[in-house]
Formats: structure tokens, sequence, C-alpha cells
């Protein structure tokens, strides 16, 4: 994305879509964000002026591999317009990300259930 966080970030990720039946399929996940300094300071830094307000260190964000995810996505069709989907997943900050002061945890899951309505 290019503009309203005055930096550059860059993602990919590869999934495959395992059918395992004709009503459920399974799709496992990973990517990876890559960011340049000006996003990742933004994001992750702390200027001389917060760290003074703050009490938290001077921090200067370089640019890198921002984090790393993976992830297991799951649909189940449960009637021919109805289908349950449900997705797990964990990401890990990497480098300058990981290293910030405003971070408490490196390690950050994720997980959401739905139904989807097929018109």
């Amino acid at each position: 994305a290019i503009g309203g966080t005055k930096g550059i970030i860059a993602d990919a990720s590869l999934s495959y879509a395992a059918r395992l039946s004709s009503q459920l399929t399974l799709s496992p996940s990973i990517g990876t964000s890559w960011a340049n300094g000006k996003y990742m300071d933004r994001y992750f830094g702390i200027s001389r002026e917060e760290a003074i307000a703050s009490k938290l260190p001077y921090f200067e964000a370089k640019g890198g591999f921002k984090d790393v995810t993976a992830a297991l996505g799951a649909s189940y069709r449960l009637s021919r317009n109805l289908t349950a989907i449900a997705n797990a997943g964990v990401t890990r900050l990497l480098n300058d990300a990981a290293d910030s002061p405003l971070n408490k945890r490196r390690w950050n899951p994720s997980s959401f259930v739905g139904i989807a309505y097929r018109f």
C-alpha cells in the first residue's frame, strides 16, 4: 500500500485449496510482509520527543521483513446456499517490528468463524 502510511509495504502469500469432499475444503496458507524504513519507523519507531513523553527508549525502526504468517482456513457447505467458514492463524513479528519497545508480544494469533450465504 502506498499513500497514507508514508511508506511502502509489500505482502506476498501462498495458499492451496484442498477439496477433501463435496462439502469440505481446507486452505493452508503462508505469507510475509516487507516494509521500507519510512513505514517501519512510522509504526514501530519511537522519536526522541515520544521517548521523553512516554519514558520508552528512543527506537528507530529500519526497513526489512516485518512479519510472517501461517493460517488454516476451512469451509463446510451446509446446503446449496449456506457455507460455514472458519480460519485460524498466527503472525510472528520479525526484525525491528519485533524488537520495538511498543510491542509486548512477537506472536499474534487470530481466528474467525462465520456463515456465508449464496444468493
